[in-house]
């Protein structure tokens, strides 16, 4: 869990609650580590990809809907330099969770 604490930029004790509560929705599953019995791994449930399916989606047509459409096929270029940028900017510079 504290892998994904780091990547979500959670501290560990906001990702727990927020796992719980996606747990309880019957979203999410727990399942202790196999190599180390401390370590907790968290997955989704059949109910939990079937939302993410639907969520990802609407999320896609969203983001295309009001930034890409907006942009010429330059500028849609341009930005996916400028994002390459700042996510190799963030992979040596990480930053601290919220």
């Amino acid at each position: 869990m504290s892998e994904l604490a780091n990547q979500t930029l959670f501290s560990p004790s906001r990702l727990t609650h927020r796992i719980s509560r996606l747990e309880k929705a019957g979203l999410v599953a727990r399942h202790s580590s196999a190599e180390d019995g401390r370590g907790v791994y968290a997955s989704l449930t059949p109910e939990g990809r079937q939302l993410h399916r639907r969520l990802a989606a609407a999320h896609v047509a969203g983001v295309r809907g009001y930034l890409l459409d907006a942009l010429t096929a330059a500028e849609q270029k341009q930005l996916a330099l400028l994002l390459i940028k700042v996510l190799d900017h963030l992979d040596v510079h990480p930053q601290p969770p919220l």
